[in-house]
């Protein structure tokens, strides 16, 4: 069997139950949800926010997921947890698992990703602290790996967030081919966000030549196409064999930078 149809398997048994959710109680709290409902404003940008989910949506309904299976799951997980919330760019995430997993379990390991991560968890909750750690971190890598790249970057006064929000808050769902994002989650779901940080990287060192002959303007629209445009074969080769970026050094430097904003 294949890496491709065990995803339903492997995923969950990587991301794990920390929230302890089983059939029962979904089927409860799908009972209160349905009693209850969201507030109109969450519901809404949901709505809106699926209407761009487009290229999923119709591989989605060839494999008979509906709409209505992934407005649900995120509707679900608003209701479960207001403290966070439905953040715009969860819709492909949780269209991701519904590639692989019932709505059941799309919700359940959904859930599960957003609440287990401390990563994630800070960047839906727009803790600026750590965002900006993240950021610093990202930089000090950058300008390791690619200084003239980060020193054109700094130059022109662009900062990292301005293609790192959306890589990392979607998880590169928007950025390549299903085919390489789910490969990609592969390796996320099982070594940690120091994979997001090598995409990243790696992304931008592809780039390179052609952005450092670009103004900041031309840069800004560049970079955050320039996924679309690079070697993705050859992307997922440089993650895969990058050896010098791992979970620990990532947390150290991470740190590193928390320290110095304390």
């Amino acid at each position: 069997m294949c890496i491709r149809d065990r995803r339903g398997t492997v995923w969950p048994q990587l991301i794990g139950n920390q929230m302890q959710i089983n059939r029962a109680y979904y089927d409860h709290l799908v009972q209160c949800y349905e009693r209850d409902g969201i507030p109109k404003d969450a519901k809404h940008v949901i709505i809106e926010d699926i209407n761009r989910t487009h290229p999923y949506l119709k591989l989605l309904e060839v494999k008979g997921i509906s709409k209505e299976d992934l407005q649900h799951v995120l509707e679900l997980f608003q209701y479960l947890r207001p403290d966070i919330g439905y953040i715009q760019g969860m819709n492909y995430l949780a269209s991701i698992l519904l590639f692989y997993m019932t709505p059941y379990k799309a919700f359940k390991y959904f859930t599960n990703l957003i609440v287990s991560s401390r990563f994630l968890t800070s960047l839906y909750r727009f803790d600026i602290n750590k965002f900006n750690a993240y950021i610093r971190a990202f930089d000090y890598f950058l300008e390791l790996r690619y200084k003239k790249m980060y020193d054109k970057l700094k130059s022109c006064g662009i900062s990292s967030d301005i293609f790192l929000v959306e890589w990392f808050f979607t998880l590169f769902s928007r950025a390549f081919t299903l085919s390489t994002v789910v490969k990609l989650w592969d390796l996320f779901l099982y070594n940690g966000e120091c994979i997001l940080f090598k995409t990243a990287l790696a992304v931008v060192g592809q780039a390179e030549e052609e952005l450092l002959d670009k103004d900041s303007e031309d840069i800004i629209v560049y970079i955050r196409q320039c996924s679309y445009k690079v070697d993705q074969e050859k992307l997922l080769g440089t993650v895969l064999l990058d050896s010098s970026l791992g979970p620990k050094s990532l947390q150290e430097t991470i740190l590193k930078f928390r320290s110095k904003d304390n």
